[in-house]
């Protein structure tokens, strides 16, 4: 899966709950110019409404360029260009 523009993570987020719920793996591909800033996503409120771990939505936005395993059946990798 690629998504252009990250943003929040939301999508990220709905996708490795998804992930979980069917048993499917996904390689998630995200690409962010422009990351959000640290004061914003410590605004949101994602993990309590989704009911996710916390440390999985701060993960999300600090992985950096390399493929990380976040959960059982969903892989992550950002890139800031």
């Amino acid at each position: 899966m690629l998504e252009i523009g990250l943003g929040t993570g939301l999508n990220a987020l709905l996708a490795m709950r998804w992930s979980e719920r069917n048993k499917r793996k996904v390689n998630y591909f995200a690409v962010e110019a422009f990351p959000i800033e640290q004061e914003v996503l410590n605004s949101l409120n994602y993990a309590e409404i989704l009911e996710i771990n916390p440390e999985l939505f701060s993960a999300v936005h600090k992985v950096g360029s390399k493929k990380v395993q976040l959960s059982e059946y969903f892989f992550f990798c950002i890139s800031s260009r």
